[in-house]
């Protein structure tokens, strides 16, 4: 692996992560400022946000991903940009309008969560900035701009939103504050790399291009099968949030959430260090070195133990 490559991965690996840190730290601001009920409203109304945009998109950041990387030439980026732009807007917007009709029923008739409703309006105008965003995003990715991409496809949004939530006035209703930071968060990401994209390539933007309209279906033959393995990723990250919001009270959902995201903390060194020892283990198990490989588990065992004693005692 050349020097290159390796600093992309790394940047790619600390966006992540941090990304992740700030997630938490967002979800942590909203618990001991708002409490558990507004938590729980926002958890419900993300979800909500990244379904939309999931069905929305139709897959199309994964198409634009896939042409943006096989087609060099600015002219055919531009038409790529413009054919997936063309049906992004339409869907998005469509779905968002839907939406944005059914909120009030989707709080009286289906959650039942006082303040859902107007958070859901809200994600509704949402749904095409992060569409966007996300084929903006799969452009700085295909194009090799692995440090912003790195930057902005969590970090930026969940540290904006950071931001604004430490800075807003008093005064704001807590129902919605969450959503208005994160919102906040997305239209200025958004601001930010579409002015990186237009300097990296200006001609994107032009609108004297003439798209074929066969080209169009190509991008939705191969967008759709991504939507229907990113809905089934979706789902299986998100039913026991739904189910609770389905069942239960926005309060006991936001209690769930932070109990969800401090397993997933404390976990995520024990996922590290299995990965870490298993190679360990298959080596010392072919090799038959027994008495070692007894060590080195009752070694593990041991920093497992008393990691997850410290945890407890700490929470």
């Amino acid at each position: 692996m050349n020097q290159t490559k390796l600093v992309s991965l790394i940047q790619s690996f600390f966006g992540r992560v941090g990304g992740m840190v700030l997630a938490y730290l967002f979800t942590l601001i909203i618990a001991r400022n708002y409490g558990a009920s507004v938590l729980g409203l926002f958890t419900m109304s993300y979800m909500i946000l990244l379904l939309g945009t999931m069905v929305a998109k139709m897959g199309l950041d994964s198409a634009g991903l896939k042409n943006f990387a096989q087609f060099n030439s600015r002219s055919s980026q531009k038409i790529i940009f413009r054919s997936i732009f063309k049906i992004l807007i339409v869907s998005s917007l469509s779905f968002s309008l839907i939406l944005l009709i059914i909120s009030d029923y989707l709080e009286l008739h289906f959650f039942e969560m006082e303040g859902l409703s107007i958070n859901i309006k809200l994600v509704s105008f949402l749904i095409p900035i992060v569409s966007l965003l996300d084929v903006l995003m799969a452009y700085l990715k295909a194009r090799g701009l692995f440090l912003t991409f790195a930057i902005f496809n969590q970090f930026g949004r969940f540290f904006i939103g950071c931001l604004i939530l430490m800075v807003l006035p008093d005064g704001i209703d807590p129902v919605y504050i969450s959503m208005i930071a994160l919102g906040g968060g997305l239209v200025i990401s958004l601001v930010i790399v579409l002015m990186i994209v237009i300097r990296n390539n200006r001609v994107l933007f032009d609108l004297d291009a003439k798209e074929p309209e066969s080209r169009l279906n190509e991008y939705l033959k191969l967008g759709l099968p991504m939507l229907m393995a990113s809905s089934t990723v979706f789902f299986m990250g998100w039913i026991d949030s739904f189910m609770l919001g389905y069942f239960s009270s926005s309060s006991e959902v936001g209690t769930y959430n932070v109990a969800v995201k401090l397993a997933m903390g404390v976990s995520f060194l024990y996922t590290a260090s299995g990965a870490i020892m298993a190679p360990i283990i298959s080596k010392k198990f072919y090799n038959s070195e027994i008495e070692d490989l007894n060590k080195e588990l009752r070694r593990y065992s041991l920093y497992a133990t008393i990691f997850g004693v410290a945890v407890i005692v700490l929470y």
